[in-house]
């Protein structure tokens, strides 16, 4: 299978494109083939060697993916193969096929692209915690959402819109990338378009 893999730490420049067996699940896991793989800030931190989690090279970044299962695991009974899903996993999704927790996968909703799972979880789980968690956010608040046209500033939008802030203020750095926030802000939405 065609893979990314770090081999040296360093800006994305060291990435190489390159041969590698397809590996195998292991008891609890599923081998998925990725359709469709997101780049996160983790991922640029971990090729630089400068995220929390630093793991032993060579390894393939990407931590979060959509595809289909391939392969299941011993023990696994939540998922089938061919089954559309969205995962996560440590590393290893910027690959024709990535090993996952089973537990870990959910299913692709029927109405969504291979592109808007694999850049739904680390988006939409850091904008839970930072509104909900952190932040508190309750009915009928101001939200400011610096950033709205990237994928943790959509997800901050959505969510404000959903935990009924109001109004929701929102900074775009490029005007180029206004369209984007305005599809998921809400009308009441004001900001520096």
């Amino acid at each position: 299978m065609r893979a990314i893999l770090c081999d040296r730490l360093g800006d994305p420049s060291v990435l190489k494109l390159v041969e590698l067996p397809t590996p195998a699940p292991k008891a609890g896991e599923v081998l998925v083939r990725v359709r469709a793989a997101a780049l996160n800030f983790p991922d640029v931190l971990t090729v630089a060697g400068q995220y929390q989690r630093k793991p032993p090279l060579p390894f393939t970044p990407g931590i979060e993916g959509a595809g289909e299962v391939a392969a299941l695991g011993e023990g696994v009974s939540n998922l089938n193969p061919g089954q559309p899903i969205i995962f996560g996993s440590r590393s290893g999704c910027f690959a024709e096929y990535a090993v996952a927790r089973a537990v870990d996968a959910i299913a692709l909703p029927n109405d969504w692209s291979f592109a808007e799972g694999a850049a739904y979880q680390v988006g939409a789980k850091t904008a839970y915690h930072a509104l909900v968690h952190r932040g508190r956010l309750q009915p009928r608040e101001v939200l400011l959402v610096h950033g709205a046209s990237g994928g943790m500033g959509m997800a901050a939008v959505q969510l404000g819109k959903h935990l009924g802030a109001a109004p929701t203020w929102c900074s775009i750095r490029w005007a180029a990338r206004c369209w984007r926030a305005r599809c998921v802000a809400p009308p009441s939405a004001r900001g520096c378009w």
